[in-house]
């Protein structure tokens, strides 16, 4: 009799067993110590290393137009930003410099005697606003921790295109030799967005990098050999890399 009633246990403790498996399958694994850390706060996150809330970001960095044909252009691009909290902020910057020819333009020009049509960026300026969805941080082999922030960027202002026409003339004179127009620099509109990170150096100043991309609203008339020739737009395509550095206040 004790035999049968302790099988009999032994059954009834495995169908329990078994009862809470199939729970626990169906409806996730049951927290059995959850009240015992009710009134706790586990933070499993650091707090956040670099804050820019309410302050202001100066800087200047070296910017490339890396999608010209024939020359390379090369400008200095200093800016200011104001941190309207932790993710927007509103920056005033513009840029300007100069260029030197590609080897594919000398090439041309020296070989086979033809000249290229260029338009050059010679300066901008506008206002844009930052969005910074993303701050994180990388952690070396070392221990050390990097910080950084992501940032995406929407803004408007002005460009000045200068128009070169060595490749034409408007003319000859009176002796018979050709009259060249004179490069001319126009300032159009531009709609500009982009995409950069922070590296943050220490608690108030940070490396930073930029791909901008900026849709100049032009005249096509003023790169054409006669003036007044047309009236339709063109636009114009820059996309330039920055790089440079930042301090905070």
């Amino acid at each position: 009799m004790q035999v049968f009633q302790a099988a009999r246990l032994k059954v009834y403790h495995l169908w329990i067993s078994l009862l809470f498996c199939s729970l626990t399958c169906i409806l996730g694994p049951i927290d059995l110590f959850a009240e015992q850390f009710s009134d706790e706060e586990i933070r499993i996150i650091r707090p956040r290393y670099f804050e820019k809330k309410s302050r202001f970001e100066l800087g200047l960095q070296l910017l490339t137009v890396i999608n010209q044909s024939f020359v390379y252009t090369m400008m200095a691009a200093p800016y200011l930003g104001y941190h309207i909290n932790e993710q927007w902020s509103i920056e005033l910057g513009g840029a300007f410099g100069g260029e030197f020819d590609k080897e594919s333009k000398l090439i041309l020009e020296q070989d086979f005697g033809v000249k290229s049509q260029t338009s050059i960026l010679r300066y901008f300026v506008g206002v844009t606003g930052q969005w910074t969805p993303m701050y994180g941080k990388y952690a070396l082999s070392s221990g050390e921790l990097i910080y950084f922030d992501s940032f995406l960027s929407l803004g408007v202002g002005a460009s000045g295109v200068e128009h070169l026409y060595n490749h034409c003339s408007a003319g000859r004179d009176s002796s018979g030799e050709p009259i060249l127009r004179s490069s001319t620099v126009y300032t159009y509109p531009f709609l500009g967005m982009g995409l950069g990170q922070r590296y943050f150096v220490s608690k108030n100043s940070s490396l930073r990098w930029d791909l901008s991309a900026r849709f100049t609203y032009a005249n096509e008339a003023d790169s054409e050999c006669l003036p007044g020739q047309s009236d339709r737009v063109e636009y114009i395509n820059t996309l330039a890399l920055n790089l440079g550095y930042s301090l905070f206040y």
